[in-house]
C-alpha cells in the first residue's frame, strides 16, 4: 500500500536523489517553518497552533516484533533524521 511507503520515496527524483534543498522535521516545526520563511523572505507570516496534545511515546503502542519490522522498513529515514525507534 502506497500510504506505508517511506517518506523519502516522495522526495526523490527518478534517479533516487533527494531533490529537496531542505527537509524540516515535524518534531521541530516552528524552527523549520522559521528557516523556510527566512529563506524566501517572508518574515511576517506566523505559524499558529490550533490544537496541541501532550507528547506521547508512540513506541509504547508497538509490539517488539512490529517495532523490528518498522525499524527495518524505515531504516534509511531513521538514520537520515537521527531518530531512535527501537
Amino acid at each position: 500500500d502506497w500510504i506505508l511507503d517511506p517518506q523519502l520515496d516522495w522526495l526523490r527524483d527518478s534517479r533516487g536523489r533527494i531533490i529537496m534543498d531542505y527537509i524540516g522535521l515535524f518534531e521541530d516545526l516552528p524552527a523549520a517553518f522559521a528557516k523556510v520563511r527566512r529563506e524566501i523572505g517572508i518574515d511576517e507570516l506566523q505559524l499558529h497552533t490550533l490544537l496541541q496534545s501532550k507528547p506521547v511515546d508512540y513506541r509504547e503502542h508497538y509490539s517488539k516484533s512490529l517495532r523490528k519490522r518498522v525499524a527495518e522498513k524505515y531504516a534509511e529515514e531513521i538514520e537520515m533524521f537521527d531518530y531512535a525507534f527501537i
